[in-house]
């Protein structure tokens, strides 16, 4: 009778191992699902605010295209701090300080002075050169 007991005692303990590690398997699967249930909540609650900010959802060729935007975009945020920061070591670009801190903190603004600077001088060299051509010819 002490083998039969043994045997059986054994058979239970084996069957409690077995339940044991089906119970941390289906725990650890509901921790997973629950896990990635509220990243895919979270994704999609990011996903509304942001089809909030714009009016609309987003096609996936539209956000990657956004996404590729907001990359290129700090890409050269990046190239700017870098210019700024060589322009006040090196004391002949400090002329160039303002503009680069105008195209960090107001790029479209900075933009717009600039291309009005640039026509501006522009139309200053080319008055420059008829009046020179008409003193010339005078």
């Amino acid at each position: 009778m002490s083998s039969l007991r043994d045997g059986v005692r054994r058979s239970v303990k084996v069957c409690a191992g077995l339940v044991h590690e089906a119970a941390a398997g289906v725990l650890d699967a509901v921790g997973e699902l629950s896990g990635r249930r509220a990243s895919d909540h979270q994704m999609l609650e990011a996903e509304l605010e942001q089809a909030r900010r714009q009016g609309r959802w987003l096609s996936d060729e539209e956000r990657a295209h956004r996404l590729e935007q907001e990359q290129r975009g700090a890409k050269r945020q990046r190239l700017l701090w870098v210019l700024l920061v060589i322009s006040v070591l090196l004391p002949p670009l400090w002329l160039s300080v303002p503009i680069w801190c105008g195209l960090i903190w107001w790029p479209r603004t900075t933009r717009k002075l600039l291309l009005f600077g640039g026509a501006l001088a522009a139309a200053a060299v080319v008055l420059v050169v008829v009046l020179v051509v008409w003193l010339l010819l005078r």
